[in-house]
């Protein structure tokens, strides 16, 4: 159980009592509203921010919850620590960047001279250099830039860190403290001034950060606010209130006009590339209802790929979704998404293969089984080749039409490719004949194929490449140039805004480096 015991001091410093901080989000903000949590505390001085600084935890939600209850973030222990010192030496990485959220001061020593950048190494410090100095330090220079940054990064301006010092009780937030400054200097005005037009949007953040519902809807109806897409890194409050699996905060985020349409990135990815924000609701043990959320939202993830070019099905699989999810995963989409392959090349039936999800993949069968008629068709274009008799045998067959269409169109034969141009065919890299067509520089198969079967304009490989990305791949020409008004000729704005699994849009493509354009086009290109 993720708990630990502390003992509750009086105002004399004697204790005759115990209790147990549940790091629980509920319990833990139960427990702060019976107890003064400054003082509650070890026989080292430790606070509970100081024990729960080591304590390993999948997300950082409980320091976030006890900043915004009052916890002197700053506070020091016997040893002259403060938690964020605690943070460091654990080498605990979410709990320092939420420390520093809450104002946490790098420039604190212990008794022996210790400040917390002494202790750090490699992207640690990296981190507490962003934050550094701290806001208050920050807005008694005058360091405007310096304000708008830390704002930028999430610091709160109202969480207990200044002036902590070693007394149990004292210490005030960044803006009380800025209000009892009688100054005349210009600079230092003007981010007093920032701050205080920054608190509602503070309060905002560092609410979606505790998880606490309550104060969002709270800030949001008396303030009338409609900010709701600031993001740090990659991150944004709709990701957070995804990660906590908040279906009510994410209802609210959404009824307030937060955009769903970016990419961001899990804080327990350890470093995973950004991926769309729908798919973070389809990871780490997904929850069925948010996911049902976003839909009657209209936010689907159907076509969302993340960096390993997994589709929304395939990533809840490798995520550990229950049977249920899965079940309604793939109703949701009818099936059609069943053969979609990842750069691995793997269908979600070979993942489930590969990672042991025999219930899943047992399912999947039975479920392509009941619907083979509606199916089959589909998923043989697709070259999905665990389909039921009679339809299995025809698999090869297929194979070999899609290897004559490509091998034709390579070669610029419009009348073959007119002839077995008679599906949406892919193989197992998810390239159709257009992909081909358009590698090759066949621009007569091209004109053609986009005529006759527009939606292959629509339809990316298993690295989310649509056929626009590789246009971009060729050298700057009068072909190119071509290519690229025949695929732009309807809905240019469409296609031009899609992106691959790593985030990139079609023109961007043309900025990749020379060996990076011909890599790409050797997949497609080469081999039949």
């Amino acid at each position: 159980m993720d708990c630990f015991l502390l003992e509750v001091f009086d105002s004399r410093g004697s204790s005759d009592q115990q209790v147990e901080i549940n790091l629980s989000t509920d319990a833990l903000r139960l427990l702060l509203q019976q107890t003064d949590v400054n003082r509650v505390i070890d026989k080292k001085g430790n606070t509970a921010l100081h024990r729960l600084s080591v304590y390993p935890r999948e997300l950082p939600t409980p320091v976030y919850v006890l900043a915004q209850q009052g916890a002197l973030v700053n506070k020091q222990n016997d040893e002259g620590e403060t938690p964020l010192h605690a943070a460091v030496r654990a080498d605990n990485y979410l709990v320092t960047e939420a420390l520093l959220h809450c104002g946490a001061d790098s420039t604190i020593t212990n008794k022996i001279g210790t400040s917390v950048l002494d202790l750090c190494r490699g992207s640690m410090k990296e981190l507490v250099r962003k934050f550094n100095p701290p806001l208050h330090q920050a807005v008694s220079a005058g360091n405007f830039a310096m304000v708008c940054k830390l704002l930028r990064n999430w610091v709160s301006v109202t969480s207990i860190c200044v002036g902590s010092g070693e007394s149990v009780g004292s210490g005030e937030s960044v803006l009380d403290w800025a209000k009892t400054w009688h100054t005349e200097e210009v600079f230092v005005l003007r981010c007093i001034q920032k701050i205080s037009e920054h608190k509602n949007q503070s309060v905002l953040i560092h609410s979606v950060l505790a998880n606490d519902t309550t104060a969002v809807r709270k800030v949001l109806e008396e303030t009338k606010m409609r900010s709701v897409n600031s993001r740090y890194k990659e991150m944004s409050l709709l990701s957070i209130a995804l990660e906590n699996k908040n279906k009510q905060l994410v209802q609210l985020l959404l009824d307030h006009g937060v955009k769903t349409n970016c990419r961001v990135q899990h804080r327990l990815s350890g470093g995973e590339d950004s991926v769309p924000c729908v798919l973070v609701a389809y990871s780490y043990t997904p929850d069925l209802t948010i996911a049902q959320l976003l839909w009657y939202y209209g936010i689907h993830g159907r076509h969302e790929l993340d960096k390993e070019g997994n589709t929304a099905l395939i990533r809840a699989i490798i995520h550990g979704a229950s049977l249920h999810f899965i079940e309604w995963a793939v109703n949701q989409t009818e099936g059609y998404t069943l053969a979609r392959r990842n750069v691995e090349k793997l269908t979600a039936r070979e993942v489930c293969e590969k990672i042991g999800r025999q219930d899943v993949r047992d399912y999947l069968d039975q479920y392509v089984k009941n619907h083979a008629e509606r199916l089959a068709p589909i998923l043989l274009a697709q070259s999905y080749p665990s389909l039921p008799p009679p339809y299995a045998e025809k698999y090869l067959k297929v194979a070999k039409v899609i290897e004559t269409l490509f091998t034709a169109a390579k070669n610029g034969d419009v009348g073959r490719v007119t002839k077995y141009n008679t599906a949406n065919y892919q193989d197992v890299k998810g390239h159709t004949v257009l992909h081909k067509a358009i590698t090759c520089k066949q621009l007569n198969v091209v004109k053609g194929l986009v005529n006759c079967r527009p939606a292959l304009k629509s339809i990316s490989d298993n690295h989310g490449r649509y056929p626009l990305h590789f246009a971009f791949l060729l050298p700057d020409s009068e072909t190119r140039q071509e290519m690229l008004l025949c695929l732009l000729q309807s809905n240019a704005e469409c296609y031009e805004m899609v992106t691959d699994k790593d985030g990139l849009r079609p023109a961007e493509y043309s900025l990749l480096p020379e060996e990076t354009k011909q890599s790409i086009i050797g997949e497609v290109g080469t081999g039949p």
